[in-house]
């Protein structure tokens, strides 16, 4: 799923379908109709494989998607998550969300008015610096 977006031949095609993260750059989010949520969602990739996903019979928050679609969407952490998604929600502790609906709601609403007023939404992610040792 992740060549046909980046394309047969990216050196970062592999990367992503190994460990189902979103590479290091900045993406424009556009909206689109998610058959599995049954309504707009805030889309990294502005050309979904939608036709490939498999329509599951119970979604909800935590669900994985059957493709790699990476998107932004509410949950309560990134247990077995290799779609791509990035969960939104108020910082628990380590891998831990609360509130994810009351914290995405406001962002989605956010997002879409300001596609809708003729703004590009743009998602910048960052490589983290490598840790340091604490060893003394």
């Amino acid at each position: 799923m992740a060549s046909r977006w980046l394309g047969i031949n990216s050196p970062r095609a592999a990367k992503i379908s190994v460990n189902g993260l979103v590479p290091a750059g900045d993406y424009p989010i556009t909206l689109v109709k998610c058959k599995q949520y049954a309504r707009k969602m805030p889309c990294l990739n502005p050309h979904p494989p939608c036709d490939l996903c498999k329509k599951l019979p119970f979604v909800c928050t935590n669900n994985t998607l059957p493709c790699w679609c990476p998107m932004l969407k509410p949950g309560n952490g990134v247990h077995d998550r290799l779609d791509g998604s990035i969960c939104v929600g108020q910082y628990n502790c380590l891998n831990s969300l609360l509130h994810p609906k009351t914290t995405f709601d406001p962002l989605y609403e956010r997002i879409r008015k300001s596609i809708s007023r003729g703004n590009q939404v743009t998602l910048s992610i960052k490589n983290p610096p490598p840790l340091q040792a604490q060893c003394r």
